[in-house]
């Protein structure tokens, strides 16, 4: 047998090609057409994780079932599957994290609104807490200027009584 990677020979018995052939319902010759190494086996899974079958067919000049053929026939065929559900569940996560981002930004977005709401009531309270103490600044103010002349208009009037010396 000739490894379809690393193109190293293999010795093997009838027995064994015949099982493998049966194990995967093609004949010896196709099993034989598509045997991969251990050692390029791993090599190969790693190259379709990383980069997935299209790109690593076209690095190996093969077709993209060739290379499904070389991964399942020689003891990766769950590989396949579970490479496929773990996409599957990465762009599953990837599209709720989109939901949840969408979500955020409303919530932020009424955040924002509730808390501009709340800026713009503390302003008009300061706004006029401020008129209040203007005015009651200019009461004090004249009150201050009332009792001046109220006090100023008795010492008149105690001048006025009081007998000349």
């Amino acid at each position: 047998m000739v490894c379809q990677i690393t193109g190293n020979e293999r010795i093997s018995n009838a027995t064994y090609l015949t099982d493998k052939a049966y194990k995967y319902g093609v004949t010896v010759t196709e099993w034989k057409a598509f045997y991969v190494s251990k050692s390029a086996l791993q090599g190969l899974k790693n190259e379709v994780e990383d980069n997935g079958v299209p790109a690593t067919a076209k690095f190996h000049t093969r077709t993209e079932e060739d290379i499904r053929k070389m991964v399942s026939y020689n003891g990766g065929g769950g590989f396949l599957k579970k490479l496929h559900e773990k996409k599957a569940k990465a762009a599953k996560k990837r599209e709720l994290k989109k939901t949840e981002v969408a979500i955020s930004t409303e919530d932020a977005a009424v955040a924002l609104e509730l808390a501009q709401a709340e800026i713009e009531r503390t302003k008009e309270a300061i706004v006029k807490k401020n008129q209040t103490s203007e005015k009651d600044r200019k009461n004090a103010r004249r009150r201050e200027l009332y009792a001046e002349k109220k006090r100023q208009r008795a010492k008149n009037r105690a001048g006025r009584l009081l007998p000349t010396q």
